[in-house]
């Protein structure tokens, strides 16, 4: 469980840097807000939307996300709004995330199949 509680917290650093740079996970800058109230994209009055946190992880599987209300249409989008991904995709991985998690992974054989060394 200590491999997915570290490839968890790996990604809330990744979102964290998403959210600071405006953008999706693959890079694309986020949509311009239609009625700009001087706030940054993502960033509403209260900033709920940009507090990720861990929301399940076990052996094999971790889950973070908002518990702003409105995360999945942000992420999403709607008729009205353009989608402002924050997370990836199911299946694809940005090269910056995959790279973080081979890191991580690297690390956890070495301590584990290696003795430590």
């Amino acid at each position: 469980m200590r491999l997915m509680t570290q490839m968890a917290n790996a990604s809330l650093e990744l979102v964290a840097d998403d959210f600071a740079g405006k953008r999706g996970p693959f890079g694309g800058r986020w949509a311009a807000k239609k009625e700009p109230d001087g706030r940054a994209v993502g960033q509403g009055r209260t900033g709920r939307l940009a507090k990720y946190r861990i929301k399940r992880v076990d052996c094999l599987h971790f889950m973070i996300g908002s518990d702003a209300p409105y995360a999945g249409f942000f992420h999403g989008g709607t008729k009205r709004m353009r989608a402002r991904p924050t997370v990836p995709d199911a299946g694809r991985l940005p090269a910056e995330w995959r790279g973080s998690f081979q890191k991580i992974w690297g690390t956890h054989c070495r301590l584990v199949l290696g003795g430590g060394r």
